[in-house]
């Protein structure tokens, strides 16, 4: 076995009887003197690396730095503990310090060595342990000196460097790394290790660095802390450990705060607790949980489990298996979510991505927010491709483009821009700003064209309307089909379709159609008492006329409404918005609101009051007629002989004329 010895920067003189509390500098010269036993810490190298694990040692003392005469020793320690390559012995060779140099040589035996092998080159031992041999040693305890071992707290000089002395305390084998000065170590260490480990875990502190207690901690770098716990390391400056198990503050101003397998690896990163917990960028920080990873600078991690927070200023608050992998991006919790680009967000839930700058899932199942601050609230399989698309809820819905929007319901689709769905199943709005408020399988595919409602709708032309119903198409621009298989195919079509299930088609430009089968009513007050109706079947309008309705009644004079109806001028005309061929007959209405009066308005000549007139006059007529029928009947009951006389005389004067025709025969016989 070759090995080196590096001996540390001084050896140690202790009290062979240890002198209780730093009151004992005031002890009476009566008490009993001091031993010659010292201790020496050395450290020791196996193949380049610190040896672990127990070995055998013998010490001598030589009177030269080689060769020489052998003034004390051989000391014999069996089975005694190295640990990182430092060991600690207490060593005495009685009187062999006279004043005079002296070198210690050390012999050692390895774990599977059968002889010893002396160490070079020989250490020669520094001034203290003379003070052994001094006549003041054992009586000089004036008040307020310093005692090398005082109620188990040793004091060590400093490093070369020295910033003061180191003060260690607990188990034998605690120790200032060497080189350090300012060192302090409270207690702890001593712990066996359990196989295949053999030694003992001992305590290390370096520049004015703390080591509070426990076992196996190290406090390695400046200012640096461990408060208890077991295996825990802080080696760099300011870099804390408060306690737990296998902790580690690797950078400068790192902290961990307690748990187990903890690492703050970035300058002032903090880890909480937990178990497994890193906190690896500069000013990252993982508060708990077990195995989280804060990975980026100023990342955090709440709590949970295996999540990622790798993006700048990224934050977790919990939950398992989440990353937040961009800048400034959030998951709060839930399961396997993934907030991947920069000021994303994500609630909560399970298997979520935000994926697009400032997009935002909120919670539920397998959302994902690709555009620009997309938003998905909730769901289940919802999708927010476009820029500032939103999904508010339900299942399978995809708003994929710019500002389209998705209220909710399941399998939804609004791929056109600025278009919305409010919800339903199967709805698909595809144009630019085209809306679905919801229903059943209906198809918003034309700019501005809406669908209210309803199952099977279609709105296909442009601002073209459905406001619900059952396989009702609004096929041209401006168009509105509603109720049952209504089709209304050309522009600006109204087209109205009762429960029949067959077609009714508007296939004119502008035009207004509608199947009512349950007839037609148009009512023009809340009591519905004034209106007209077209009843089942029926070809014509009714007006409400009933008697009940009326008021303030009084009788028309027909030969008056006669009179002033001759004076009112019956031309005929056509209407400006018609063509000129398309003739009509009437009076002009403010002719006939002149003559009668009737009506809301001048310009109006409303049915009903032309039909009055038309009937009063009738009346009149009637009663010219009745009048004139019975004065004939009175001439005629009068002049009754009259009319036979003249017959008479007609038949007189037939006679006569007879006789006149014989007559001029008969001459005209005579002559011949």
């Amino acid at each position: 076995m070759r090995s080196r010895l590096f001996i540390l920067a001084s050896v140690f003189l202790v009290l062979v009887s240890l002198i209780p509390g730093l009151v004992a500098a005031q002890s009476p010269r009566s008490q009993a003197p001091m031993g010659t036993a010292f201790t020496y810490q050395a450290r020791l190298n196996a193949g380049g690396s610190p040896a672990e694990g127990l070995f055998d040692f013998e010490f001598r003392l030589y009177d030269a730095a080689a060769g020489g005469t052998q003034v004390g020793g051989p000391i014999s320690r069996v089975d005694m503990p190295v640990s990182r390559g430092l060991f600690t012995v207490s060593l005495d060779f009685g009187p062999a310090f006279t004043g005079q140099a002296v070198w210690l040589e050390v012999a050692v035996k390895g774990p599977g060595d059968t002889v010893f092998t002396t160490l070079s080159p020989r250490q020669a031992l520094m001034p203290t342990p003379y003070a052994l041999h001094a006549n003041h040693a054992a009586d000089a305890n004036t008040a307020g000196e310093l005692k090398t071992e005082v109620g188990g707290i040793r004091l060590e000089p400093g490093g070369v460097y020295s910033g003061g002395p180191n003060v260690i305390g607990g188990f034998v084998m605690n120790r200032a790394i060497p080189g350090a000065y300012g060192a302090t170590i409270g207690g702890g260490g001593g712990q066996l290790k359990l196989p295949p480990d053999v030694g003992y875990w001992v305590n290390t502190a370096g520049n004015y660095a703390t080591v509070g207690g426990g076992a196996d901690n190290h406090a390695e770098g400046e200012n640096s802390i461990v408060g208890g716990g077991f295996h825990n390391t802080a080696s760099e400056m300011w870099s804390t450990v408060g306690g737990g198990i296998s902790n580690a503050a690797t950078h400068q101003g790192a902290a961990v705060a307690g748990g187990g397998s903890n690492t703050a690896e970035g300058g002032f990163a903090f880890v909480g607790g937990g178990d497994g917990n890193r906190a690896s960028d500069w000013h990252s920080t993982v508060s708990g949980g077990e195995e989280n990873l804060a990975s980026a600078e100023h990342a955090t991690v709440g709590g949970g489990l295996q999540n990622t927070a790798s993006g700048e200023a990224a934050v977790i608050g919990g939950g398992k298996d989440n990353a937040a992998s961009a800048r400034y991006t959030t998951v709060g919790g839930g399961v396997n979510n993934a907030a991947t680009f920069q000021f994303a967000t994500i609630g909560g839930g399970w298997s979520n991505t935000a994926s697009g700058d400032g997009s935002l899932v909120a919670g539920g199942v397998g959302n994902r927010a690709q555009g620009l601050n997309a938003t998905v609230a909730g769901g289940n399989d919802n999708r927010a491709g476009g820029e500032i698309a939103t999904v508010a809820g339900g299942r399978t819905n995809n708003a994929s483009t710019y500002a389209a929007t998705i209220g909710g319901g399941a399998s939804n689709q609004a791929t056109g821009e600025r278009t919305t769905v409010g919800g339903g199943t199967g709805n698909n709005a595809s144009a630019y700003a085209a809306t679905i408020a919801g229903g059943m399988n209906n198809i918003a595919s034309a700019t501005r064209a809406t669908v209210g409602g309803g199952q099977g709708n279609t709105a296909s032309g442009p601002h073209a309307t459905v406001p619900g119903g059952d396989a009702n198409t609004a096929q041209g621009s401006y168009s509105l089909a509603a109720g049952r298989r209504a089709k209304a195919l050309n522009t600006g079509c109204f087209v109205w379709g009762d429960s029949t299930d067959a077609d009714i088609t508007c296939s004119t430009n502008n035009a207004w159609l509608a199947r009512a089968t349950g007839g037609v009513y148009f009512y023009t007050n809340t009591a519905l008492t004034s209106g007209v109706r077209v009843l089942p079947g029926a070809s014509a309008w009714s007006s409400v006329s009933d008697r009940k309705l009326k008021e303030n009644f009084a009788i028309a004079d027909g030969q008056a409404v006669l009179e002033r109806l001759s004076k009112v001028p019956i031309t005929t005309w056509n209407y400006k918005a018609q063509d000129d061929t398309i003739r009509h007959m009437g009076p002009m209405a403010q002719d006939f609101y002149a003559a009668f009066g009737l009506g809301e308005d001048e310009t109006l000549i409303s049915t009903i009051d032309a039909d009055g007139v038309a009937l009063a006059a009738i009346q009149g007529l009637y009663t010219m007629a009745k009048s004139q029928a019975s004065r004939i009947q009175q001439l005629e009951t009068e002049n009754a002989d009259l009319k036979q006389q003249m017959s008479e005389l007609q038949t007189r004067l037939a006679n006569l004329e007879a006789i006149v025709s014989q007559m001029k025969q008969q001459r005209a016989g005579g002559q011949q």
